[in-house]
């Protein structure tokens, strides 16, 4: 009996050392930070202030809830900043993470920072691009494209509306002519219809909550799809992925693709504690499950594709996990597309 009196105290103190870590995490007179690195006029925007409206009632403390638009280079001037050491990692700086800091973390010698060390809160939803052209344009296909120079925009390099394009040119002989540096998705759109550019892309989340009576009307004409497979609603349109031909291509595209996968989620910075992680997990899954928060989802024609942040670290460290030499193979065609133009 006196040998055993001494597990008592023990399991108490380890009781005390444990469950404190979630008690501490408490973000009340707080606000939590929800960093983009586009302007707000496209989809991250769309998907940020609908997580800064009801996050907070599942965090501890109910703070209040902002975004941060940090737009630049495409959004690598936000994941360098996340990955550095000024935003704090208490868990009040969250992102609205870039769908492009894997091929970025690979590939782009600019890039400050290692996607594995990012810490995934959850996905909102899946993500696919679609490409169209103003109906003044007079293109009526891709295949206009390939006969013929097309003025196309976007904002930065590091993003699919620049990116998919200059692919295209690549692997399915197209002909687009990119503008860069708009401040976002949305004046890119408003060139659009000024007639400074023919083609703009955007995420098909964005084109039916924000361009949808455009489209209705016949003002836009799809063109290019990004996407695993074609999409439902525009089942001609042919997808990036089907012009891959060659190994390094094909490779590549795998890579690149991930940017579906990732979609619309939330991370931690790399260095947030899992204690922190672990509350924005529960916070987000209930959430998710919020009829108020899936209602005005609805409402802007969002679609909610969920998946938990750790499926979605492993989707991220699998990509990663590539050979020394398939990653510098894709690496010089990643420069042979992009390099010259940073």
């Amino acid at each position: 009996m006196n040998v055993a009196k001494p597990l008592i105290p023990l399991v108490c103190l380890a009781a005390c050392v444990v469950a404190p870590a979630h008690a501490q995490e408490d973000f009340r007179g707080k606000t939590v930070r929800v960093v983009i690195g586009t302007a707000v006029g496209g989809s991250y925007g769309v998907y940020g202030q609908l997580v800064a409206r009801h996050l907070g009632k599942y965090l501890p403390g109910n703070p209040g809830v902002s975004i941060a638009a940090m737009p630049g280079a495409g959004g690598l001037v936000a994941l360098n900043y996340l990955a550095s050491a000024s935003p704090p990692k208490d868990g009040t700086t969250i992102t609205l993470a870039q769908v492009t800091l894997v091929q970025e973390s690979l590939f782009n010698k600019d890039a400050k920072f290692d996607a594995r060390d990012f810490k995934w809160i959850g996905r909102l939803d899946s993500l696919s691009f679609i490409g169209v052209a103003s109906k003044k344009s007079g293109i009526k296909s891709l295949e206009d494209a390939r006969t013929r120079d097309v003025i196309t925009g976007a904002p930065g390099l590091s993003n699919i509306p620049a990116q998919a394009p200059l692919l295209l040119n690549k692997i399915a002989g197209t002909k687009f002519k990119l503008i860069s540096g708009y401040a976002g998705t949305g004046q890119v759109f408003l060139a659009l219809e000024r007639g400074e550019v023919e083609v703009a892309a955007t995420s098909v989340a964005a084109m039916r909550s924000l361009h949808a009576d455009a489209m209705k009307r016949g003002e836009y004409v799809p063109i290019f799809a990004h996407a695993g497979r074609r999409l439902p609603d525009f089942p001609s349109v042919p997808t990036l992925g089907e012009f891959a031909q060659s190994d390094v291509e094909k490779k590549f595209m795998r890579v690149f693709s991930l940017t579906s996968d990732i979609g619309r989620s939330l991370a931690v910075p790399p260095g947030t504690p899992d204690t922190v992680l672990s509350v924005h997990r529960s916070a987000f899954q209930q959430m998710m499950k919020d009829t108020d928060f899936r209602a005005e989802a609805a409402k802007l024609d969002l679609d909610l594709d969920p998946i938990d942040g750790d499926d979605l670290g492993q989707l991220v460290r699998a990509a990663m996990d590539i050979s020394q030499a398939d990653a510098d193979d894709m690496k010089r065609f990643y420069d042979d597309l992009f390099g010259s133009m940073k």
